[in-house]
């Protein structure tokens, strides 16, 4: 049996001298985006080293690469047409390091090759109670210290966790933040009165003022501490909602009771027991890179009587949504949400750096009898229209976002766009999925009274016009939508728990859906345009024509949680293709793969498409649900080449804010001449130098290190 350790930290002890680069401002209708480094990585395959890194949304896609081996001077590889390449005469412990080929972009990225198609990040494991232990399946990314390299954000829940339906009391649920060398940054408790299970709790990491380094937000309640271990209503703050200035409020608006940081608002009995039925909700801004709250303001809607929200025993009130979307078309803004049944209800905000503005709310009611009736009762709001997760596009093309509450679309000022009036549902899927410059949404629906002709459905997003639908005789759970074989035809295909057939765009039946899988998630992962099924933990790919799939990938010593996903699918590293997180199997390390497959084709990373990168902020939401772009992928949406993509759609246009990120490690300036000592240190359980080397005069010096891996100790 292998243990597997961490080994940490670069210390440098030398001079450099840096130039800062101050934040930059977004251009009119330029979306602000984070830095990034070329996230590149080297691993060894049979034929040589594989390399991959990214092509930023700030580039052309023309853009040509050098690479560089080990300490040459000169690269040995130059103005590469490509993100992708196989060193054939590279060795594993080679350090690489790819730059633009005309010099005027960053130089900012070197890798070392490894033996491993996955990077294993070490976690601390928090220690559980009498009746529990703890496990993670929820990870969101940001980069929270402005080095170009994103850092992973994970949620802790108790075994004891429970479903709102279900009665009994949970363990705390704790966030930590991770650097990707196993660095712990902090760990916020949010204590006994946040339930833990899958609809309490939602990560909202993203860079919301523009400075370069993302910040969390989430709901909190009194007991809540930060990452420096203070209570965050310690930094409460009024918020102001149609002019009236409301203070943090520690009392109950339903049963005017009053709390205090050290009540427990947990119901003791019966049908309820372990839920929370009283006491405020509040929403706090964490610092993403210390884990201290900046600002705690209320949380809006607060819970009240939770007879209001459809039911008495509090599983309705708690159903929290939340996500990220540039209702201005250039900045981001905060999206929360609350309920999704007979009440649901919606706020967006602003932060400036220091405290949220409301930008605006609603909150839709609806007569509980009326809303039982089923389709056409719901007036087309908020309630009875929700989903377990909510997605964001560009509905209507004005260049700024809406959100997709469900059935129903807010748009960017609050109002209502559209809606089917089709009701609830399980998955939910939006992107341009037939090349035709405008955005799709696949709804798959719940109920079975009232909306039988819909149980799975595309429609338009701006006017939501029907295109292609199939009915179903009872709850439809999942389904998925995307471009399964782009030897088929030249847009998408989905498939339903509905039944057991496959239909194209249109709704036409052209093949069985591939069988005994989970259709719960999809993945760019092979040399191709095609969109690869993830069920669980195995990449399945599919011919339509044959109806047959075969496994392209699949991973052991990981699991999927209880939500049946990934803890987070993303492009996170290298080129286009997406990278996926798994818990292993004893919860102490969240292991990322990547893909080792060649590609001809080339694209920005998906993460500065806006559309995606606020998919991936929500996708821990709720039922987890697969990150789409705003544009078609596959060979429809090609160039003349045949290698660029160039969807009609387009790419967004984003700057990048922040500091361009550096491998320059500022130190203290002792001695100006030299000679100076670097050094690199392994640190935690096993401890000792892994390189010393004297370097003479000033300046600046770049060091490559790896992420070890310890095997047996060795």
């Amino acid at each position: 049996m292998k243990s597997y350790k961490k080994l940490l930290s670069l210390i440098l002890c030398i001079s450099l001298i840096t130039i800062p680069i101050l934040p930059t401002k977004a251009e009119t209708g330029a979306r602000q985006v984070e830095y990034l480094g070329r996230g590149g990585y080297a691993v060894a395959v049979d034929n040589g080293i594989y390399l991959s890194w990214r092509l930023l949304g700030t580039e052309a896609i023309g853009e040509t690469f050098d690479i560089y081996r080990n300490d040459d001077t000169e690269p040995f590889v130059s103005d590469l047409d490509a993100t992708n390449y196989t060193d054939t005469n590279g060795n594993i412990g080679d350090v690489y390091k790819v730059t633009p080929h005309n010099g005027t972009a960053m130089e900012n990225d070197v890798f070392i090759a490894s033996t491993h198609d996955y990077k294993d990040v070490i976690l601390d494991k928090p220690e559980g109670g009498e009746d529990y232990t703890y496990e993670f399946n929820e990870v969101s990314v940001g980069d929270v210290d402005n080095d170009g390299e994103y850092e992973f954000i994970v949620k802790w829940d108790p075994t004891n966790r429970q479903d709102n339906s279900i009665a009994g009391y949970t363990g705390n649920v704790l966030i930590d933040c991770y650097k990707q060398n196993g660095t712990k940054l902090w760990r916020v408790d949010l204590g006994k009165n946040i339930r833990a299970g899958s609809h309490y709790t939602q990560l909202m990491v993203y860079d919301f003022d523009g400075d370069g380094k993302a910040e969390m937000a989430l709901r909190t309640t009194v007991g809540s501490k930060d990452g420096k271990g203070n209570y965050v209503s310690a930094k409460g703050a009024p918020v102001t909602i149609d002019g009236v200035s409301y203070p943090l409020t520690w009392q109950d608006e339903y049963t005017n009771e009053v709390f205090t940081d050290e009540s427990d608002l947990r119901s003791a009995a019966g049908g309820t027991l372990g839920k929370i039925l009283t006491g405020p909700d509040w929403l706090t801004m964490f610092n993403g890179e210390t884990g201290e709250a900046i600002q705690t303001v209320n949380y809006y809607p607060q819970r009240g009587n939770v007879n209001s929200w459809g039911d008495s025993y509090a599983n309705r009130s708690e159903r929290y949504n939340a996500g990220v979307a540039y209702l201005d078309g250039v900045h981001p803004s905060l999206i929360t949400a609350r309920g999704y049944y007979m009440r649901a209800a919606m706020a967006a905000y602003d932060w400036n750096g220091t405290s949220f503005t409301m930008r605006w709310h609603r909150d839709d009611k609806g007569n509980p009898e009326v809303a039982k009736e089923g389709h056409g009762k719901m007036n087309g709001t908020l309630y009875g229209n929700g989903d377990h997760q909510i997605s964001v596009c560009d509905a209507d093309n004005d260049g700024k976002d809406e959100i997709v509450f469900g059935s129903t679309v807010v748009d960017n000022d609050g109002s209502i766009l559209n809606s089917t009036d089709h009701g609830h549902g399980d998955a939910l899927h939006v992107s341009d999925f037939n090349n035709d410059g405008e955005q799709e949404i696949f709804q798959v629906h719940e109920e079975d009274i009232g909306f039988k002709e819909f149980g799975a459905e595309v429609r338009k997003a701006g006017d939501a016009s029907i295109m292609a639908k199939v009915s179903a005789t009872e709850d439809v759970g999942r389904g998925l939508m995307g471009n399964f074989d782009d030897d088929y035809n030249d847009t998408s295909e989905f498939f339903s728990s509905a039944n057991t057939n496959l239909y194209d765009f249109n709704g036409n039946l052209i093949g069985d859906a591939p069988a005994n899988i989970n259709p719960s998630f999809l993945i760019w992962w092979d040399g191709d345009l095609e969109r690869e099924l993830l069920s669980r933990t195995t990449i399945l790919k599919y011919d339509i024509k044959t109806n047959t799939k075969k496994t392209v990938r699949g991973f052991s010593d990981v699991h999927f949680g209880d939500k049946d996903a990934p803890a987070l699918s993303a492009d996170l590293l290298g080129d286009w293709r997406e990278e996926i997180c798994y818990p292993t199997d004893d919860n102490g390390t969240l292991r990322i793969f990547m893909t080792t497959t060649p590609t001809d084709y080339k694209m920005p990373t998906l993460m500065h498409d806006t559309q995606y990168r606020t998919a991936i902020a929500w996708q821990n939401c709720g039922y987890n649900q697969p990150p789409h772009p705003k544009f078609y992928v596959g060979k429809a949406a090609l160039d003349e080449n045949g290698r660029y993509l160039s969807p009609a759609a387009g790419f967004d246009t984003v700057t990048m804010t922040g500091t361009a990120p550096s491998l320059v490690y500022p130190t203290v300036q002792e001695n100006p001449t030299g000679p100076f000592t670097v050094t690199v240190k392994a640190i935690g359980d096993i401890s000792r130098v892994i390189s010393s080397k004297e370097v003479e005069g000033g300046g600046e010096y770049s060091y490559g290190f790896p992420r070890y891996i310890v095997e047996d100790g060795i």
